[in-house]
């Protein structure tokens, strides 16, 4: 049954509001067709739809606050009315019960309260030490002011121990990847490769942040052999003069080296008729390489998979004499038409790979961050997170080498668990506490530039480093047809009522 519209103030705005219920198995059946064609036909987008199960009132999916104070004309929303439904919730779930374990993540975010699973992705940080001095690095470029905590933070590296212990903590939650990055380098640390072993008989997935100075030959053939899904090679350069003056410490000769390295990688693979590890060149982009975007895709094209680019991320007042000017800023747009053709002779190269649209979605983030954001100051994404609501909060956790748990890549300046954690707890512990309940509905529902969200001291606006975790759920999560989203909101409803998913 479908009632009349009727009208409901919402947030200083009027809203027309229609109802329609949901009380039969067939009913869930048929409810594609029927809200589609209201959807359809009213205009009313899925943010305006409200799933209701009696005390259980959630937003049909997740939109950001505006907090508009301004009476508009009359909006259209539509209720889900589902307490009739209720009685068959256990069949629903059962019916369902490998679709919902899949994405568990999805069921908190539309509960949009609280985690009913672990993280899919999880960032370590093993070591702060690194042969590199990268210009435009937080930690280690020459422009940076060096203090004594700097010091020490540079030499900070996780124990096997402590490292062993929260990856089998992961894999116990159902994370489904890690992605060993850092402060530092990754092979710095004499215990790396028994850790990346670990991962794969664990049956995660793991990637791998490097300068690729460090590897041989011995290390390249196990890497295939372990069948690690992906390298991030940070490069910053196409040509040897460029890697120089983007590190300063090394020679044109370590640029030759990394070279001879990926091409003995891409041989390997060739001989072993294998398509892993993936590797994606990563380019920060600033004043001292902007003219060489053309060729970086050229190098990549001939010794990697895949090509990145983001903007320079600078200090204030120590490396952002590194940021784009203007002229370079329109330098690199000007090149936009012959970046999209390599980016597209990139995707067909890639097409056999079960993640091949990567490469556009990267180079368009890359754009838009470009042509949206401010580059005299490096703030990029501020139009960007305030469109999207964020779920990282669902998704990912970052831990550092001395123990702390971040929430996302930029919020190390207030880590959500405190020096030494991970020594001492369980990962487990804290990523189902009140506290980061806490922080998934702040940032799932806030204005990543109001006063309420500024407790977080998170540079969302500058530069959003989850941005691709959080536009794969917001994707994922436009895409599921009305019924797959009341089966998620069944599973969540019921959930909170304390039922065990078997």
């Amino acid at each position: 049954m479908i009632k009349r519209w009727t009208i409901t103030p919402m947030i200083g705005n009027l809203f027309l509001t229609r109802k329609i219920s949901v009380n039969k198995l067939r009913d869930l059946e048929n409810l594609n067709a029927r809200i589609s064609k209201i959807a359809i036909s009213k205009r009313i987008p899925k943010e305006r739809m409200i799933v209701d199960f009696g005390e259980y009132k959630k937003p049909l999916v997740p939109s950001l606050n505006t907090n508009s104070t301004k009476v508009n004309k009359f909006k259209k929303k539509l209720t889900i009315k589902i307490e009739g439904l209720l009685r068959n919730a256990e069949i629903i779930i059962n019916q369902n019960k490998d679709f919902i374990v899949e994405n568990m993540a999805t069921v908190g975010v539309l509960d949009g309260s609280k985690a009913f699973g672990g993280p899919t992705r999880a960032e370590i940080y093993l070591t702060n030490r690194c042969n590199n001095n990268c210009i435009a690095c937080w930690d280690r470029s020459p422009l940076i002011k060096v203090d004594t905590e700097k010091i020490r933070w540079r030499n900070l590296e996780m124990s096997k121990k402590t490292a062993i212990k929260l990856i089998k903590d992961l894999s116990e939650m159902g994370c489904k990847e890690i992605f060993f990055s850092g402060g530092g380098e990754p092979f710095m640390h004499k215990d790396f490769m028994d850790i990346v072993r670990l991962t794969k008989k664990l049956g995660m997935k793991c990637y791998i942040n490097t300068n690729f100075t460090l590897v041989n030959k011995r290390i390249l053939r196990e890497l295939v052999e372990l069948r690690v899904e992906g390298l991030l090679v940070s490069l910053w350069a196409a040509t040897p003069e460029t890697y120089v003056k983007t590190h300063p410490n090394q020679t044109k000769k370590t640029f030759e080296k990394i070279r001879e390295n990926l091409d003995y990688l891409k041989k390997i693979k060739k001989e072993r008729g294998s398509d892993l590890p993936v590797v994606s060149i990563y380019n920060v982009i600033m004043n001292l390489n902007y003219k060489e975007v053309v060729k970086m895709f050229d190098f990549a094209m001939k010794y990697a998979n895949y090509c990145f680019l983001v903007p320079v991320d600078v200090i204030k007042g120590q490396t952002d004499v590194l940021l784009l000017d203007k002229k370079q800023k329109e330098f690199i747009i000007n090149k936009e038409k012959i970046l999209v053709k390599k980016v597209e002779e990139m995707r067909v190269k890639n097409k056999h790979l079960s993640d091949n649209r990567v490469i556009e979605e990267q180079f368009s983030s890359f754009i838009r961050r470009l042509k949206e954001g401010n580059v005299k100051n490096g703030e990029y994404d501020k139009k960007f997170v305030n469109r999207v609501p964020c779920y990282i909060g669902w998704t990912y956790i970052r831990a550092l080498p001395e123990g702390e748990v971040t929430t996302c890549l930029k919020s190390h300046f207030k880590p959500i668990g405190e020096r030494h954690y991970l020594d001492k707890n369980s990962i487990k512990v804290l990523w189902f506490s009140e506290k980061w309940n806490q922080f998934r509905r702040d940032a799932l529902t806030l204005r990543k530039d109001s006063e309420e969200f500024k407790k977080y001291n998170i540079a969302c606006t500058k530069s959003c480093d989850n941005y691709r975790d959080n536009l794969i759920m917001h994707n994922r999560i436009q895409k599921l047809s009305y019924k797959e989203l009341i089966v998620l909101h069944t599973a969540a409803y019921m959930l909170n009522k304390g039922y065990k998913i078997k």
